[in-house]
């Protein structure tokens, strides 16, 4: 993994200030109970800023947070780390385009985690282009090494999976990125939950979603590139409002670093991460 290519935060202070408030957010939407729970980000190539274990995340504090490099060992902070942040530790290893992980047990999700669904049904064209699908990863042993393997491949391509019988976690560019993943996952999880109780889910597909219709196209790594390789069907629903919402951002935004940080862009190019896609802001353009 090359250090130029590496995302970190931009502000170590910053992240600390993130990381606390995170912790609150989701112990007060009761993402979490007690002390269950853990975040983390990345400073540099070998440092990781990360919650301690035995605290609850709604009254963590700035001078709880501990640092520690990318093979577990603590080099700073009063408490000792979590176990569990092996599995950030290898997320970070993994996907050199991420800078924070948070993983939490937000109760409907869970939920879905447990009775062995997982959330990858195209239904919300916001959830499809944000996160693309959630997929459920088999159990791995909390606390020991074992915890990432089953979850791994799905970590390089999605930034939201459930963990069997355990949680989830998400990845992100900044700590509140990850977290705002998470409320994607648990909002979803709800609505989808409700949809199932209610007795019917209408799924989007090829007849009236572009962006289902072209992930069919193959198994593997279906290339889109929107407004080039079908520019002859005409998309229709939210999902096209959400893409004519982005070729309009990339239109406006002409310098090339800005246009890629764009959030409104690098919501399209998540697709990318989220299911093997190939989505840039330059197609948008043409």
């Amino acid at each position: 993994m090359s250090s130029d290519d590496l995302t970190t935060v931009p502000n170590a202070f910053a992240a600390r200030r993130e990381i606390c408030e995170a912790g609150r957010r989701i112990y007060q939407r009761a993402f979490v109970a007690a002390n269950d729970g853990n975040i983390s980000a990345r400073l540099s190539e070998d440092r990781i800023l990360c919650t301690p274990t035995g605290v609850s995340k709604g009254f963590i504090t700035e001078d709880m947070l501990a640092i520690c490099d990318l093979d577990g060992a603590q080099v700073s902070g009063p408490m000792k780390i979590s176990s569990e942040i092996r599995m950030h530790l290898e997320a970070y290893k993994l996907r050199s385009d991420i800078a924070a992980v948070v993983h939490a047990h937000p109760p409907t999700a869970t939920g879905f985690a447990v009775a062995g669904l997982d959330l990858t049904e195209c239904v919300l064209p916001e959830v499809i282009v944000l996160l693309g699908g959630i997929p459920l990863a088999p159990y791995g042993t909390p606390g020991g090494p074992d915890i990432f393997e089953p979850m791994r491949e799905l970590v390089e391509k999605y930034d939201a999976v459930l963990m069997a019988n355990h949680g989830a976690v998400t990845l992100g560019k900044h700590v509140m990125d990850a977290h705002f993943k998470m409320e994607t996952v648990e909002h979803f999880a709800r609505i989808a939950l409700v949809a199932r109780q209610l007795g019917a889910t209408n799924t989007l597909g090829e007849g009236n979603c572009w962006i289902c219709a072209a992930a069919s196209e193959s198994q593997v790594a279906p290339a889109v590139s929107f407004q080039v390789r079908h520019p002859k069907r005409k998309p229709i629903n939210s999902c096209h409002r959400l893409l004519s919402r982005f070729s309009s951002t990339c239109a406006r935004v002409a310098d090339a670093k800005d246009r890629d940080h764009h959030p409104d862009v690098a919501g399209l190019c998540r697709l990318r991460s989220a299911r093997g896609w190939h989505v840039d802001a330059d197609a948008c353009r043409r």
